[in-house]
This record gives structure tokens, sequence and C-alpha cells, in this order.
């Protein structure tokens, strides 16, 4: 009796011990955040043996089958999901499994508002979901982020979680994979979310975190705008091949990296001081610049600039084979902020200076990473149409 009642207590100490051996986090990204997903993945693997990851971008999501999806998702002890927008919103919404903790963030509202966290629903209604996701950070880091969790303590662990996010790059990513796994495992080292900065600048190749100084006389320097994400690899390389051209022109090129909103304002603003040297404007970032509360103001620094913005477009889902195929070039659902919203800014003349390359799958995860082709003749064409 006591021999099966030892062995009884060692078989649930063996299986408790496998079962946190081996959590599974569930993560689910637009294909713009995969190659930092990936990057992530390996850096907490290789800090914490034995912590396993299943990835995929919205589409590859896209791609599975209601019962494949549901088979995946089912297998999961937590879901992380960021940047997720369209199709593939109601597509997860259905099969999202009701007993697995999950967040969501940078996401359409109807997929925030199913985020829990051992069963435990974080937000009251869609007005409450709406009210949180607007809040981006403001001066201090840490203190902006203490004082909004202590006015919603009920969301704490929402916002912690967002906030490694918002802080942005592979760092902070990294920070977040450790801290979502401490949730379902325990031994788990997890740092606090330090904040890159939400303007940063590419001169010559080199990525500086202080805005550098405009050489020459006369209009002699182009600027190309790009969002928080340009200093990735594959992104970088568009518009380092902008640059290139434009220095082959005798053009200085500086690239603007900024946050969505009031960042991306504040970017454009500190440059009016220098407008006399800036012969062209080339907007590779989507939507419009300075979000939707600062469009406007965005818009009357441009006016002050008095020079040429034309908008280069990354088509990020097409190659330049399917893009020559299509009947549409652009697929109709990407039209209005690739084309239409930077219109209302003056950005004109769109062109694809970059399309879909080949995709490789990360060996950990499972999550596709996408490469980009950058396409010379149409870069030489906007830098001709800036010189004309």
């Amino acid at each position: 009796m006591k021999a099966r009642f030892f062995l009884a207590c060692l078989c649930c100490l063996l299986w408790s011990f496998y079962s946190q051996a081996n959590q599974r986090l569930t993560i689910i990204v637009s294909p713009n955040h995969a190659a930092m997903v990936a990057g992530a993945i390996e850096k907490i693997q290789d800090r914490h043996s034995g912590l396993e990851f299943q990835a995929r971008t919205s589409e590859q999501i896209l791609k599975l089958s209601a019962s494949s999806l549901n088979a995946f998702l089912q297998q999961s002890d937590f879901i992380l999901g960021a940047g997720l927008f369209g199709p593939v919103v109601s597509k997860i919404n259905d099969q999202l499994p009701t007993h697995v903790s999950k967040l969501f963030f940078s996401s359409d509202h109807q997929l925030i508002i199913k985020s829990q966290v051992s069963g435990v629903n974080l937000f009251a209604g869609l007005t409450q979901v709406s009210e949180l996701a607007s809040k981006n950070p403001q001066g201090d880091f840490k203190a902006w982020l203490t004082k909004l969790i202590e006015k919603h303590p009920s969301q704490k662990l929402w916002l912690e979680a967002r906030a490694y996010w918002q802080a942005g790059g592979l760092e902070n990513l990294t920070e977040l994979l450790a801290w979502t796994v401490s949730h379902v495992k325990a031994g788990i080292r997890v740092q606090a979310p330090i904040a890159q900065k939400r303007v940063r600048w590419i001169l010559n190749g080199q990525l500086l975190n202080v805005m550098p100084k405009i050489e020459g006389n006369g209009k002699n320097t182009l600027l190309v705008l790009d969002n928080n994400r340009g200093d990735r690899p594959e992104d970088k390389k568009v518009s380092q091949a902008i640059c290139q051209q434009a220095n082959k022109q005798q053009l200085n090129c500086l690239t603007v990296l900024s946050y969505w909103g009031e960042s991306a304002h504040d970017a454009v603003k500190s440059l009016i001081p220098f407008k006399e040297k800036i012969t062209g404007i080339i907007m590779l970032q989507d939507f419009v610049v300075g979000g939707g509360e600062h469009r406007e103001a965005t818009t009357e620094l441009f006016k002050e600039f008095n020079v040429p913005i034309l908008k280069a477009i990354k088509s990020t889902d097409r190659s330049t084979f399917q893009r020559e195929i299509s009947m549409d070039g652009i697929a109709a659902e990407k039209v209005y902020y690739q084309v239409a919203m930077p219109e209302l800014q003056g950005a004109s003349q769109p062109i694809v200076v970059a399309t879909l390359g080949g995709n490789t799958v990360h060996e950990r995860s499972g999550i596709q990473l996408n490469a980009l082709d950058v396409n010379q003749k149409s870069i030489q064409l906007l830098i001709d149409r800036l010189s004309r």
C-alpha cells in the first residue's frame, strides 16, 4: 500500500515537472514583426533551455483550415498576438480557446477585448479597450507606466505586457517573451522594459539616437521618412538603396525612423530649422505621418518645407511577378493606407520600390520570414522625379 502511494506521488511529481518544462507559448504577429519575433525566441531559448514556442504570421494563419488553426491554438499554454488587423481577426476570434490565457495589443479591438489571464477577463468592454489602447508613452516611460497601472489596476497584466511592445526593439521583445513564460513556468528571469528612442536617424548607414548635423549649403539633402521598424535589415536595405541612389546624384540623404503619432510629428518639426537644405521628402511610412491626432499639424509642417513629397511603397505581400500579372497591382485593402491616406498630406506619384522576395521558415518556431527585393529601376525613377 505504501509502495503504491509512493509510486503515485512520484508520478504526480514527474508529471508536474514534465508539464512545467514543456509549457508552450504561441505568438501571432503581422509579417512585419516576424524577423524580430524569431530573433527574440532564439535569445530567450539561449537564456532558458527547454522553452517551447510556436509562432506564425497573420498570412500563415489565413492559409490554415479551421480545424488546423483550432489544433494549433489548442496546444498553447499562453497566446500572444500583436499587429493583427483585417481578415485574420475574425478567423482567430472564431477559434480562440476559452481556457488558454491570451493577450492581444496593437491589434483590432475585437481581439484585444478577448485578453484574459488564468480565466479572468481583463476588459469590461470595448469602450475601456479603446481608452487604454490609445494610451501612448509620454515623458519618462517608467513613471508613465506606473501611473497608468495605478489608475487601471484591473488591467495591470495587459499594461505590463504591452509596455514591452511599446518600448520597442529586440531586447524588449525578448523580455516580453520572458515575462509571458514567467506566468506559466517558475524560475524565469525578467527585466523591466527600457524604452528605445521614439525618433532615430540613419546617416551613411549608421543608426543614431541623436539627430545628426545636416552638412552642406543649398538644397542638397533628401529626407526619407520611415516608421520605427525601419532599422530591421530588410527594411533598412530599402531606405539605404534610396539613399545610395541619391548620393549618386550628389545629394545627402537622411533617413528618419519614428513611432506612430506624436513622435513622427516631432521628428518632422525638428527638421524645420534646416528646411532650406531639404530638396525633397520620400515617404516610406504608410498611413499618415503624425497619426490621427497630429496629422493636420504635420501637414502644416510639410507645407513649410515647400518641396516635393513622393510616396515609396514596400509591397510586402506580392512578389514582382505577382504584381505584374495582377489586375490591381496593389491589393484593394492596402490602397487606402499606402496611397490614399498619404495623399492627404501631399505625398504623390506613388511607386513600388520593393516587393516580396523569397521566404524561409524559422526552424525553432515555424514563423515565416519574408525577404524584400529592392527594385533599383523604380528607385532611380523616384530620385529622377525629384531632380526635375
